[in-house]
């Protein structure tokens, strides 16, 4: 944890202890962290945090932590940390989706939560390539790079479609939730 986050209410964590992090993890063969780069693609291609995966959709997200029970249960042991350029945007966003997701599916056990170990890189790749250059891969592109013009236009456009459409979607769950409890669809109520 760092003494001023730039993500209130979220956790984060420092470049350094991230680094420390992957000194130690280095060599064991399930290692119990995920680093989800939520950069676009064009920028995770010119480089990024070794065995990073870049997920900057929340349905990707989803697939990815909830496709069926036994990634749950793996995943709920592992450290997740997120990041993006400079974690200010797109990182803490796929951070508060993942969290309302799990809160979604825990109404009625709160606090409870598959997910506890959640964080994002303080900085995002930006400084962490600049200060720990040894644990990447590839350099770094930032979003506006001005070979990526229209790319980056594009893919905040869908950034933005992509997220209202999981807004609405949370939106329409919580409102079946409240209805039937135990999440049966076919309610009595007509």
């Amino acid at each position: 944890m760092i003494e001023e986050p730039r993500n209130i209410g979220k956790n984060s964590i420092t470049h350094s202890t991230l680094a420390n992090i992957l000194e130690v993890q280095r060599d064991q063969a399930n290692s119990p962290i995920l680093i989800v780069d939520c950069r676009f693609n064009y920028e995770f291609e010119g480089g990024h945090i070794r065995n990073a995966v870049n997920i900057n959709d929340p349905k990707q997200m989803q697939a990815l932590f909830f496709k069926d029970r036994e990634t749950v249960e793996r995943l709920m042991k592992t450290i997740v940390i997120f990041h993006c350029e400079f974690s200010q945007k797109r990182g803490p966003a796929m951070y508060q989706a993942l969290r309302e997701l799990d809160r979604r599916l825990h109404l009625h056990c709160y606090p409870q939560l598959f997910f506890t170990e959640i964080y994002i890189l303080e900085g995002g790749y930006k400084q962490f390539h600049e200060s720990q250059p040894q644990h990447c891969e590839g350099g770094y592109v930032p979003m506006a790079d001005k070979n990526y013009k229209v790319d980056c236009r594009e893919k905040f456009h869908d950034h933005k479609v992509q997220y209202k459409e999981f807004e609405i979607n949370k939106r329409e769950a919580f409102l079946i939730s409240q209805k039937d409890p135990m999440g049966n669809i076919d309610s009595q109520e007509e």
